[in-house]
This record gives C-alpha cells, structure tokens and sequence, in this order.
C-alpha cells in the first residue's frame, strides 16, 4: 500500500480449516493485472508440483505484462 490514497482494508480469514493439499497464493497486482482469474485457478488446480506451478506463473505472468511495468510478486504455499 505505498504510494496509494484513501483507507487500506486486509483481507482476513480464518486458516483453521486448512487441510494438507490447500494452496495460498499472495500476489500483487503485478501478477493479477498479466493473468485473469481463470488462468490463476487453471494453474492452482494443475496436478504439479509446486515448484512446476511457480514456474508456470512466472513464464505466463511475465510472457502477457508487455506494454506495463509493474512488479510480479507472489507468494505460493502448500499446506
């Protein structure tokens, strides 16, 4: 939230339900301005590896952000 005007609002959710096999993605909009929702989920649902699926988000992301300059950063994490 730096450079931005007006109120931050986080998002919060409650982790108790976690179960082995869910996955956390934390991205900025570096990431969700180069893939549509779609292609985000197409690859969380990919039967991969993480590592493969870090991957393919970075190839994807950084192959469509031509012609903008923003950042691609993202966490991603197998519980």
């Amino acid at each position: 939230y730096i450079g931005m005007n007006g109120t931050l609002r986080a998002d919060v959710m409650d982790v108790s339900s976690v179960a082995p096999g869910d996955l956390f993605l934390l991205c900025s909009d570096g990431l969700t301005d180069a893939l549509p929702d779609s292609d985000i989920r197409e690859i969380l649902k990919r039967e991969e590896p993480l590592e493969a699926k870090r991957e393919r988000f970075l190839r994807e992301a950084l192959g469509r952000r031509i012609g903008f300059g923003d950042n691609i950063s993202f966490v991603l994490v197998e519980f």
